[in-house]
């Protein structure tokens, strides 16, 4: 039994209606455009400039920092945890589906949306085009690390309530991390 891109596929199907349907989910992904979408107004009536850096910087830090820990992080957590609360988990590790199939369908959907809200990002801030394709590659590789963060939250974490109790300390670390310019 290998690896079959058909049942990722169906996985990432799956999880597409399910995320669909989950609100939690739905507010994680909306919440970093919502934050992008605010702060651009504000600081764009700014004078331009922000310590020393442009303010659509500033806003595209903050907004791609919040969007890889609340959606490439968090969603996967909530995601795996989800299925181990519902006891799902159980039924697909009999089935033939192996667990890396079973991370690559969640992978690929928190990747999706991930990439999806960082481009509308680029484009509320009305950043010039020629520098999408380097700021999605530098955002996509990021999102590979926190990915993998969030899944292992997700697998450590009892149910969904719990991955907020155990993720949140270390998802506000690293955003005060990244806020922190020296």
């Amino acid at each position: 039994m290998g690896f079959s891109m058909r049942r990722v596929n169906a996985l990432f199907k799956k999880e597409l209606k399910d995320v669909l349907k989950n609100t939690n989910i739905f507010i994680m992904v909306l919440l970093p455009l919502v934050i992008c979408f605010l702060y651009s107004k504000v600081f764009g009536s700014v004078s331009g400039k922000l310590d020393g850096k442009s303010s659509s910087l500033f806003v595209l830090d903050l907004s791609v920092n919040m969007n890889l820990i609340l959606v490439s992080a968090f969603v996967i957590a909530m995601l795996i945890a989800e299925e181990k609360e519902k006891n799902t988990l159980r039924t697909l590790m009999l089935s033939a589906v192996t667990p890396l199939e079973f991370f690559a369908g969640k992978a690929l959907l928190t990747l999706f949306m991930t990439i999806v809200t960082n481009t509308i990002m680029f484009f509320i801030l009305s950043i010039e085009l020629r520098h999408l394709p380097l700021f999605l590659g530098a955002t996509t590789l990021c999102s590979f690390c926190m990915i993998a963060f969030g899944a292992l939250i997700g697998i450590l974490a009892k149910n969904q309530m719990a991955t907020g109790a155990l993720g949140m300390p270390l998802y506000f670390g690293f955003l005060l991390l990244s806020l922190i310019h020296i």
